[in-house]
């Protein structure tokens, strides 16, 4: 009688799969922290005090005279009362322009003898910007051409000039810078 057959052998039952690990349990959150006592509002500062207006600033202090201005000014007061002629630049009679010529002359200036070209020779500033030395101008119609007299502002409002005063006193005097209506706009600045 035939052998019987073997029985077959079972299959190998599949390894079951590992389990897997369980999941760790989460771990409990922490406890939160106790909130912070809210802090003490700040006691209300008192208000900033307004700042200050702007203090106003303080009036520009009187120009200072043209380089030579102090020696020709000087020099300018002690022809006082000196006559007024005609033509004359000195040295002890003038006419205005003969007057302002030898004035600045002390500061080593050459001007010419004329009112109207002593006007052309020199550079021009606002009467808003004269200072001590500078020389003013009178114009019959305030034109250049008009030009009549010239003086030397001496400062404080005053000239100082050589004035043919019809009527009056004839000579070098001191005066107001508007003796006249006729003074020009801008100024003569020797130096």
């Amino acid at each position: 009688e035939p052998a019987p057959e073997p029985e077959p052998e079972p299959e190998p039952e599949p390894e079951p799969e590992p389990a897997s690990e369980p999941e760790p349990e989460p771990e409990p959150e922490p406890e939160p922290a106790p909130a912070p006592a809210p802090a003490p509002e700040p006691e209300p500062e008192p208000a900033p005090a307004p700042e200050p207006s702007p203090s106003p600033s303080p009036s520009p202090a009187p120009p200072s005279e043209a380089p030579g201005a102090q020696r020709v000014l000087d020099w300018a007061h002690q022809q006082l009362g000196s006559p007024y002629v005609w033509g004359s630049s000195g040295p002890s009679t003038f006419d205005c322009s003969g007057f302002t010529k030898a004035a600045w002359s002390q500061a080593g200036v050459q001007l010419t003898h004329q009112s109207t070209s002593q006007y052309n020779q020199l550079p021009t500033v606002p009467l808003s910007q004269i200072k001590p030395g500078d020389l003013l101008f009178y114009s019959h119609d305030g034109t250049t051409s008009g030009i009549y007299h010239v003086a030397i502002y001496k400062g404080g409002g005053e000239v100082i000039h050589a004035l043919r005063d019809w009527g009056k006193f004839n000579g070098v005097k001191i005066s107001s810078m508007y003796y006249s209506p006729g003074i020009l706009p801008t100024a003569g600045r020797p130096g």
